[in-house]
């Protein structure tokens, strides 16, 4: 790709990610609304229970869209299983004024009240701790880099238009944290590392559930020095994980400067990427070997998209239907 392709390509990439995360962001009143909903049903629930309710998932970590839904972890200290609490929870939920729709969903690995509140959908699970520190550790990610979430939010538009999201594909957490890494690894780097110890010669922990989910929640002394644009950074990403990143010996990693090894980490995935607090958790587990294939060969093509030069800036419905998935 020579040099005027490259920066026509980053430019029509640009408008469009920018055009995109105005559109579909997750606005400061959208949040407010949210955390306004959350406080609502706890002083609700409190009068019954001593608890306390935290967002977590997209509307916690700064990735959120205007559709999102909450995704709310109460926080109870009971001897009952988290099933039955459930149950319990959708009992006394049923008469708070404005909800409806409600269902106790105890048959899945995290057993959850669905329902709806003033028009919002609304997932409760109970002590659902770990994933509220993943959502703390990446919306601090995103102060870092102001196009951290414009990145984000088309990526996972992306995965949805070409078929590679869902159950046995990459899910949304998956794809924040190969984008974190690949900021990371960017020259010169997009995002610190936040589980380093910048300023401590001692290891510093913060244990939930038996993990040490710390982190450098405050400011750290991180100047940035990447300017490349939404677009530049986009083709940048699809190049990374097609040409630079070994997926045969290495596992996405944001935890650690130098990327874990497969057999370090004892990961056996075709595409291994790993939790930054449980980490012997491995988010590609549920991908196949057929899936995996497909993912790098969708990210092949679109790098081969976005760098060509007949790549031209279309319109949002169309961006990347040449990307023929379903013959993959």
């Amino acid at each position: 790709m020579n040099g005027y392709t490259s920066t026509t390509n980053a430019e029509s990439l640009r408008k469009y990610i920018r055009k995109y995360r105005k559109k579909n962001a997750l606005k400061d009143t959208g949040l407010i609304e949210r955390i306004c909903t959350s406080i609502e049903i706890q002083n609700y629930l409190q009068k019954t229970y001593d608890c306390s309710i935290q967002i977590y998932g997209s509307c916690g970590n700064g990735f959120g869209t205007k559709n999102s839904d909450l995704d709310l972890s109460f926080n109870h200290s009971s001897s009952k299983t988290d099933a039955d609490v459930v149950e319990e929870l959708a009992g006394n939920l049923k008469i708070l004024n404005g909800i409806t729709s409600i269902a106790a969903r105890t048959q899945p690995r995290v057993p959850l009240v669905e329902f709806q509140f003033k028009g919002l959908k609304i997932d409760m699970c109970v002590n659902n701790l770990l994933p509220v520190e993943n959502s703390k550790l990446l919306r601090n990610y995103t102060k870092y880099n102001n196009r951290l979430v414009g990145l984000g939010l088309f990526l996972k538009h992306f995965n949805e238009l070409v078929g590679i999201d869902g159950q046995h594909g990459l899910s949304s957490y998956a794809t924040c944290l190969l984008l974190i890494h690949y900021l990371q690894h960017t020259d010169p780097i997009s995002l610190p590392i936040l589980q380093n110890e910048y300023n401590s010669i001692t290891k510093s922990e913060k244990i939930v559930k038996g993990w040490n989910v710390y982190f450098q929640e405050g400011y750290i002394r991180f100047k940035q020095r990447n300017s490349q644009n939404y677009g530049q950074l986009l083709i940048g990403f699809f190049e990374y994980y097609t040409k630079k990143f070994d997926f045969d010996k290495k596992v996405v990693s944001i935890s650690q400067e130098i990327s874990p090894t497969k057999i370090e980490t004892e990961f056996n995935s075709d595409i291994a990427i790993q939790d930054p607090f449980i980490l012997t958790r491995n988010l590609g587990d549920g991908i196949p070997e057929k899936e995996a294939k497909k993912i790098k060969t969708i990210f092949k093509k679109a790098h081969e998209l976005v760098s060509s030069s007949s790549f031209s800036y279309i319109s949002q419905s169309y961006l990347f239907q040449s990307i023929d998935c379903k013959q993959q």
